[in-house]
């Protein structure tokens, strides 16, 4: 963690404001925070609940995350806050390079299916120089942005998660109610991330993802394959409700096409 705050307090465009979430059962944290001037956050319990209360003790009309193992470049912040100002936007994140691949993304935003799953996208491949800001499925909990009032609107991160896929939820609803998450090129984290199969792991992801596909198929506007037309609300005018069993054949079939597709999918103006 003291790398990523150690970037954070020599930016001169850094945050007005850093606070330390520690859910660690020793001094590490409170020294750490006494060491680098930070306000410090202890608390016992899951990565979204620590986020939710990490971000209840600022003071900032624009909050960001950064997880402990992704180290923010010199000016990452300034493209992020403007990148709010783009229209029908509620969330912003950086372009997030591979720390072990410099050069690569380790996601370039994410994909989501409408049966819950999610997994980065296009890791390991080259960022491209002339990158431009695209929408993307959802924000990344490891290093996104967004208002305050939009946080305190959708309630942050639902503490059920406890861990993964929090992140996705958030996007998920954010794009039920019209709003975007873009992915902004100018601001570039490095993500020092190595994926484990541990046994807990797992199982949250799964638990998780299960939690997140039921969330929107109970919505009464849904999501829709941008392949083939299945729907996992009540439907709309071009969609075709359907079962979970279909949803999950729908899946099986279109594979990445199978991404969500919100009637408000059309990218943010410049």
């Amino acid at each position: 963690m003291r790398p990523v705050i150690e970037a954070l307090n020599t930016d001169p465009a850094g945050p007005a404001e850093v606070v330390l979430v520690d859910n660690s059962a020793g001094r590490e944290g409170r020294d750490l925070a006494q060491s680098l001037g930070v306000k410090l956050v202890s608390r016992s319990g899951g990565f979204s609940d620590g986020c939710n209360d990490g971000i209840a003790a600022s003071t900032q009309p624009v909050v960001a995350l950064l997880g402990h193992d992704t180290v923010p470049r010199p000016g990452w912040l300034p493209p992020l806050i403007q990148g709010l100002e783009l229209p029908d936007v509620g969330a912003v994140i950086p372009t997030i390079e591979d720390g072990g691949r410099p050069g690569t993304f380790n996601t370039s935003g994410g994909y989501l299916t409408y049966v819950g799953l999610a997994w980065v996208s296009e890791h390991g491949r080259p960022i491209p120089e002339n990158d431009e800001v695209s929408v993307v499925d959802f924000p990344c909990g490891g290093a996104m942005a967004l208002r305050r009032e939009t946080w305190d609107r959708f309630g942050g991160f639902r503490g059920q998660y406890f861990l993964y896929q929090e992140d996705s939820d958030l996007g998920w609803r954010l794009r039920l109610a019209g709003l975007s998450t873009v992915r902004i090129p100018d601001s570039r984290v490095v993500h020092e991330y190595e994926f484990g199969r541990q046994p807990n792991k797992m199982f949250l992801l799964e638990r998780n993802h299960f939690e997140t596909g039921g969330s929107a198929k109970s919505s009464r506007r849904g999501v829709t394959c941008g392949r083939c037309g299945l729907s996992s609300g009540s439907g709309g005018r071009g969609s075709r409700p359907t079962g979970s069993s279909a949803m999950v054949r729908c899946f099986a079939g279109c594979g990445t096409e199978s991404r969500i597709c919100p009637r408000s999918r059309a990218p943010p103006a410049r």
